[in-house]
C-alpha cells in the first residue's frame, strides 16, 4: 500500500514467527529508507490496503486496522475476526471482506470502532479477488472453476447472493 512518500509492506513471518507490517520512505527512489516495523501479533500478514490515514491488512484470521497517520510510530487500533481473511474492498463507508466462503460486511465510517453488518455464503470455500461497483459485489474463485459470484449489497445488513457465473475458456 502507498500513502505519499511512504509505502506500507506487509511481510509474512511464516515457520512460527510473527508477520509484521514495515513502512518505507521513498520520497528519493534511489534511497528507500526503512521506517517502523508493527508486529502483527501471531497472525501471518497478507493483502495491505490503505485508506484515509488508516491500513488495513487481512490475515488468516484477522482484518488489522491500523493508524499509520503517523508512518514511523503506528499500532494496531482494531481487529475484525474472519473465518479467513483473504480480500478486501472499500465502498463508501463500508469494508467488504472475502473470506474463505463468506462476505461479510462492516461500517467503517469511524475505523476505530468498525460495526458488522451483514454476511452471506457465496461459495464452497475459495473466495479470491473482490470488487465493489455501485450496490453489488464481485467475487473471484481461487479453485480451477473460474467463476465469479454476485452479491447484490443494497442492504449492507442483508446482503442476497444472485448468481454465480462460469467462465468458459
Amino acid at each position: 500500500a502507498v500513502n505519499g512518500d511512504y509505502i506500507f509492506v506487509e511481510m509474512d513471518g511464516g515457520n512460527g514467527w510473527p508477520g509484521c507490517i514495515a513502512s518505507f520512505n521513498v520520497s528519493d527512489p534511489n534511497t528507500v529508507v526503512h521506517s517502523f516495523t508493527q508486529t502483527a501479533g501471531y497472525h501471518s500478514a497478507n493483502q495491505t490496503y490503505y485508506r484515509d490515514g488508516y491500513l488495513y491488512n487481512c490475515s488468516s484470521s484477522y482484518l488489522s486496522i491500523y493508524d499509520v497517520s503517523d508512518p514511523t510510530n503506528f499500532g494496531c487500533e482494531a481487529e475484525i475476526s474472519t473465518s479467513q481473511c483473504k480480500w478486501a474492498a472499500f465502498g463508501g463507508d463500508y469494508l467488504y471482506i472475502s473470506e474463505y466462503k463468506d462476505l461479510t460486511i462492516h461500517d467503517i465510517s469511524e475505523p476505530t470502532t468498525p460495526e458488522f453488518l451483514g454476511e452471506v455464503t457465496v461459495s464452497s470455500g475459495n473466495n479470491g479477488g473482490i470488487a465493489v461497483s455501485d450496490n453489488y459485489v464481485y467475487i473471484g474463485d481461487n479453485s480451477l472453476e473460474e467463476t465469479i459470484s454476485i452479491v447484490d449489497a443494497t442492504n449492507p445488513q442483508s446482503p442476497v447472493f444472485k448468481k454465480t457465473i462460469v467462465l468458459s475458456n
